[in-house]
């Protein structure tokens, strides 16, 4: 795909994740800001959490223990932030589309990186996606009658040894309470504020462009007008090294052994 097929999004958009850390402290320090930040974020009880204290914060449909997401804990605990993952039970599982969502029925094992940047990947199926797509990811059932939700949960608690319950929340009922993303959007940026850093990358393709422009970019956009501040987003960097860039996007290697040892071959 040509450069120009790619929706750009503001060069002070993304904040280098070593200097939003040293933005979150000055920040958390002003009383004034605590205030109205307060006055105009609310959150339900499963998410109150994130007032409590520093967080580095994804949101992903559901926890797994994706490359991308083992990175993720790691450079929490490199900055002294509390991990968090913001889930989406409700959200529709799909086929096609969201590559995340995808992976999560049809998973793509790391196998290795050839010698021109490759990454080779073998897929495991795991889920009947003719008779899951489109409904709530909550209720969705592998081939062998197991919560997805549960299932990858147990495998982060394979790969990771730290039990979800500790780590993410569901945060669906505070989502629908609105009536879609783009009213969503900017209480959720707000969060970033002063309380917590976001860790992600916009996808801005031509495909995702139309999100960008009218859901997140205005609520970054309004952030800012509200609060003379920008949200802290951190966008996500993964290391140099000898693997490609897909490799972010699969599941390490043993995750394949323990799918398999689990009957999903």
């Amino acid at each position: 795909m040509s450069p120009e097929t790619y929706f750009k999004l503001p060069v002070d958009f993304y904040t280098p994740l070593g200097k939003a850390v040293e933005e979150l402290e000055r920040r958390r320090k002003s009383p004034s800001l605590l205030q109205k930040v307060r006055e105009e974020v609310s959150l339900p009880p499963e998410l109150e959490i994130l007032f409590e204290r520093p967080h580095l914060v994804m949101f992903r449909q559901v926890l797994t223990p994706l490359t991308e997401i083992l990175l993720f804990f790691e450079l929490a605990k490199k900055y002294n932030l509390t991990p968090f993952v913001i889930e989406y039970y409700d959200d529709k599982f799909v086929s096609t589309g969201n590559t995340f969502k995808r992976g999560l029925g049809k998973l793509p094992i790391y196998k290795f990186t050839g010698k021109t940047g490759i990454d080779a990947y073998e897929n495991k199926t795991i889920v009947d996606f003719n008779a899951h797509v489109g409904h709530p990811i909550k209720t969705v059932l592998t081939i062998h009658g197991e919560s997805l939700i549960n299932l990858h949960h147990q495998l982060f608690f394979d790969a990771a040894q730290i039990k979800p319950i500790i780590i993410s929340r569901d945060g669906s009922a505070w989502f629908k309470s609105f009536a879609s993303s783009h009213e969503y959007y900017e209480p959720f940026l707000k969060l970033f504020i002063r309380d917590a850093i976001l860790f992600e990358t916009f996808v801005t393709n031509e495909s995702e462009a139309s999100f960008c422009k009218s859901v997140v970019l205005p609520a970054f956009n309004h952030c800012i007008d509200r609060f003379t501040l920008n949200p802290l987003i951190s966008e996500i960097v993964t290391p140099s090294d000898n693997h490609g860039d897909f490799y972010w996007d699969c599941y390490p290697a043993e995750l394949g052994e323990l799918l398999s040892k689990r009957g999903y071959s």
